[in-house]
């Protein structure tokens, strides 16, 4: 039997490496968690960054849906999130879900009457959604050729969609009474075309197709094209750069057009029987903006600054700037005027913001964040 002062030693002899391994690892831990551990708790803590990418606003001014993106920062080489919301514009200070059954919409659209919710989704199917309608209320249109539908617009008597993507244009039947509903009335294979608006008060509608100009660079012309039969001829060339947004007036007297590089073109037409002519007013022409919209009267235009962080107002009547609006947190998205004279805006985060063009003041923000 072994005598205590040899236990004793033997435990001695063995503290000395254990302490040693013991502090080593401990070192080891503290310089793995100095390098890992800041990123981990950021990622655990940091919410994605969330913001709106469109609105369809209801005819009545009253309501509307937002389609909202959502991005992590620390994993951005993942694919981006959407979702729709739907926003009471009363007295509501925040969005919630739209209810709708597709995980991955890209583009929504609300018809004049505010009745059907057309939505293109990430697998490029288009749906037609009866919103008063608790059962059935979904009715499935038809695919893009390919890709994803990325901007739609319906004719004002509710009867056509024209759809955009990638690679064209095309117009689909929604006339619920007819035998060709939900299929394409035609459809124009074209990459180069950049963007197109449906005029308010015909079957035609607007488009830009860009070309490359030699030193000039790229150069976009102007097509109208009539809804029904897809026929299409030139009507302006060279207005600008690669465009990336077209409007028309409530009265189809003007026509705005936002390029690439941000700069906005303004379009006046003078009388009936004369085609479009460039609208001069100094100070429009120059800025980065992305934001292009006119008043109901068709007697305001509203873009956004050279730093695209405020709203600045038009008078299409007198040609000067009206006011300008306070100072957006981030780059604004897009603006719609309301029935009530105010003003709705978005920018790149989780808010819809409504103002006061009289005041030139914010009255409220809406969050769109889950």
């Amino acid at each position: 039997m072994l005598q205590p002062q040899f236990l004793s030693a033997a435990t001695l002899s063995l503290r000395k490496p254990f302490l040693e391994s013991l502090m080593a690892t401990c070192l080891c831990v503290i310089v793995v968690g100095i390098a890992f551990l800041p990123k981990e708790l950021d990622r655990a803590y940091t919410k994605p960054v969330e913001h709106v990418m469109s609105c369809a606003l209801a005819p009545d001014g009253k309501s509307l849906y937002s389609l909202v993106t959502s991005i992590n920062v620390d994993e951005v080489e993942k694919k981006q999130t959407t979702r729709l919301v739907r926003c009471e514009l009363s007295n509501s200070t925040r969005a919630t879900l739209s209810g709708s059954p597709f995980l991955d919409p890209k583009s929504v659209l609300l018809d004049g009457s505010g009745e059907r919710l057309f939505v293109g989704d990430a697998q490029g199917s288009i749906n037609a959604i009866e919103i008063k309608k608790k059962v059935g209320g979904n009715v499935f249109l038809g695919n893009v050729l390919k890709g994803f539908p990325e901007r739609m617009g319906c004719t004002q008597d509710k009867l056509s969609v024209l759809v955009q993507n990638h690679f064209g244009l095309s117009a689909w039947n929604i006339d619920s009474g007819s035998q060709e509903c939900a299929s394409p009335r035609w459809c124009h294979v074209d990459r180069s075309i950049g963007c197109f608006a449906v005029c308010p008060d015909s079957q035609q509608a607007v488009f830009s197709r860009v070309f490359e100009d030699g030193t000039l660079g790229q150069q976009s012309d102007l097509y109208e094209i009539d809804v029904l039969s897809g026929a299409s001829r030139l009507i302006h060339e060279k207005v600008g750069k690669r465009l990336i947004h077209l409007t028309f007036s409530s009265n189809s007297k003007y026509l705005a057009g936002v390029e690439e590089n941000g700069d906005v073109f303004l379009l006046e037409q003078r009388s009936n029987l004369e085609a479009m002519e460039r609208c001069s007013i100094p100070g429009l022409c120059s800025g980065i903006t992305g934001v292009a919209c006119f008043s109901p009267d068709s007697k305001l235009l509203v873009t956004s600054d050279r730093n695209s962080r405020r709203l600045v107002v038009w008078d299409l009547e007198r040609k000067v700037a009206l006011s300008e609006l306070e100072m957006h947190p981030t780059r604004v998205v897009g603006c719609e005027f309301l029935k009530d004279g105010q003003l709705l805006s978005w920018s790149f985060d989780p808010f819809l913001r409504i103002w006061n063009l009289d005041r030139k003041t914010l009255v409220r923000q809406i969050s769109v964040s889950q």
